[in-house]
């Protein structure tokens, strides 16, 4: 993939929706509780939802009061199993084969991979290492040693925090080549960043 500019290539990637294909929150969710638990927590979940629907709430907040429901007080090692069994077991199933190919036509060509997500750190970043991600920005869940102790640990990865988040990292962004991929309007702010965006291209 040749890029006529002297400048490094930064290829960022949005996660759901553009490399896999739909949402992987609820699937991953789906896998850390019973079925019953399940239910019961998307009925205490729905007002949040809802209000988020209505533009009521911020995406961060209902995001947060979600993750609060289903993780607090769960074992850390209790999630991170399920989160395992999720990366080896489901994930693959809901990945874009076009997705990983020009992944693969990135690292190919020496350049600088980014993976950039709302979604949770337990295992989104886990997923990033393996496939050959330089560097994994994403949202974190309040944990300690033994217990998941609450939902966010700071700000959502969405809409401007990822813009400010993939300036944090590279400060002089203006001495790259930007190529962005992304598929929903929680991805405009970075890829209005970008030297060349790319809006739902593996669909």
């Amino acid at each position: 993939m040749p890029v006529n500019d002297t400048k490094e290539v930064l290829a960022v990637f949005d996660f759901d929706g553009t490399i896999t294909s739909g949402d992987t929150l609820l699937p991953w969710l789906w896998h850390l509780s019973s079925p019953v638990e399940f239910f019961a927590g998307m009925t205490r979940c729905m007002p949040w939802l809802l209000a988020y629907g209505l533009g009521i709430v911020s995406n961060e907040k209902a995001k947060n009061q979600l993750l609060d429901t289903f993780l607090r007080g769960k074992s850390t090692r209790t999630v991170d199993q399920a989160s395992q069994f999720f990366l080896n077991e489901v994930l693959p199933g809901l990945l874009r084969p076009a997705a990983l190919d020009r992944i693969a036509d990135h690292r190919a060509a020496g350049h600088t991979l980014v993976l950039i997500s709302a979604s949770p750190d337990l295992y989104v970043k886990p997923w990033g290492v393996s496939h050959s991600f330089h560097h994994v920005i994403c949202s974190s869940i309040r944990r300690d040693s033994r217990r998941i102790t609450g939902g966010l640990e700071g700000r959502n990865c969405y809409g401007e925090v990822k813009a400010a988040r993939l300036r944090s990292l590279i400060p002089d962004l203006d001495a790259c080549h930007i190529i962005a991929y992304g598929d929903s309007e929680g991805d405009r702010q970075l890829l209005d960043l970008a030297d060349e965006s790319h809006y739902k291209p593996f669909q």
